[in-house]
């Protein structure tokens, strides 16, 4: 090409003209690049001037005085992201029979560590998916209840039933309960989380599925299938500060989740999963999410050959204004009756 290609936060990106038909992924591992994107067909005569253009919704210009012509070709770059510390689970209890316990800030800090990483932004990965990536962001109608939990039982909690119903396709969805999580920090349990972790563990599944099946007077069946998914929306303003990462669970490594407890809420503890840190795992952020969309995350699966459980975390953006809006958000733990 005769022009410039556009930048994702200053990456060094180029433009590769290659066949239709030629296997993007090849190409993609061959360069080294996170995408390629097939950017169709583009001819514009321009002059002294900037010519807006739009590549997957975002705009850059191309200036100079001559024509140009990208038929058929592909641009294959870097995505932007941000540079974050995500606290995992300490990697000495990857060989321990016994589990950690965390449910207090203490225990936290006794049992995880800070790593650096790369958080990439979620919005140009073009192949998430909840069967893919484990995750995916979708339009839903905005949380006008605050913090009222009557409300947002009464009022709120249906919208998601039926939201994670339609996108999974399944005969039925129902709430378990919600968290809502603000500002304030004082009740670690409705904190936001600041550590990798799974909502679940996959030997609860069957225990979990009877049980709230049986809150609608329902039974499991063998000719149905239940996933566990989770919904997160923020409310009140767009996110500013605070905002949720997602792992690709593709990047997952046999032997990286482990079991842990958490004992917020009692002494026994619930076993849940989380994974150890490996600098293979890629992660993932919507940023800046509004109040009009929902992240859905798949937590359980009873079929095997399915995503299962895609770990977050909260975690801090190094740039962000110092008066930026701490982030205010619902979550929702949901079963879908797949048949």
């Amino acid at each position: 090409a005769t022009t410039n290609p556009p930048s994702a936060a200053g990456a060094p990106n180029r433009w590769i003209p290659i066949d239709e038909q030629a296997r993007l992924l090849d190409v993609g591992h061959q360069l080294g690049v996170d995408r390629v994107v097939h950017l169709g067909t583009v001819e514009n005569e321009v002059a002294d001037r900037s010519v807006p253009f739009d590549l997957d919704g975002g705009q850059f210009d191309r200036c100079g005085a001559h024509r140009c012509s990208l038929a058929g070709s592909f641009y294959a770059g870097s995505m932007a992201s941000v540079q974050a510390q995500l606290r995992y689970i300490n990697p000495e209890w990857r060989d321990r029979d016994e589990a950690p316990r965390i449910g207090d800030r203490e225990s936290r800090h006794a049992n995880t560590s800070l790593f650096d990483v790369d958080v990439h932004d979620a919005r140009e990965a073009a192949d998430a998916g909840l069967e893919t990536s484990g995750f995916d962001l979708v339009e839903g109608p905005p949380m006008r209840c605050g913090t009222d939990r009557g409300a947002i039982r009464r009022d709120h909690e249906p919208h998601m039933a039926r939201l994670v119903q339609e996108y999974t396709g399944a005969s039925a969805a129902y709430v378990w309960f919600h968290l809502v999580r603000t500002e304030d920090q004082s009740d670690f349990n409705t904190a936001y989380s600041r550590f990798v972790h799974c909502d679940f563990n996959r030997r609860a599944l069957r225990r979990m599925t009877t049980d709230l099946l049986r809150r609608h007077d329902l039974e499991m069946s063998d000719s149905s299938s239940y996933a566990w998914i989770n919904t997160w929306q923020p409310f009140d303003h767009d996110v500013e500060q605070n905002p949720l990462a997602t792992l690709d669970v593709r990047s997952l490594q046999d032997g990286d989740l482990i079991d842990y407890r958490y004992t917020g809420y009692d002494d026994e503890g619930g076993l849940v999963a989380a994974p150890v840190f490996n600098p293979a795992h890629r992660w993932y952020s919507y940023l800046d999410m509004a109040t009009t969309e929902v992240l859905i995350t798949k937590q359980l699966d009873s079929r095997p050959d399915h995503v299962q459980q895609t770990p977050h975390t909260s975690f801090d953006l190094a740039d962000a204004a110092p008066d930026a809006a701490r982030r205010r958000s619902i979550e929702m733990r949901l079963l879908a009756v797949l048949d």
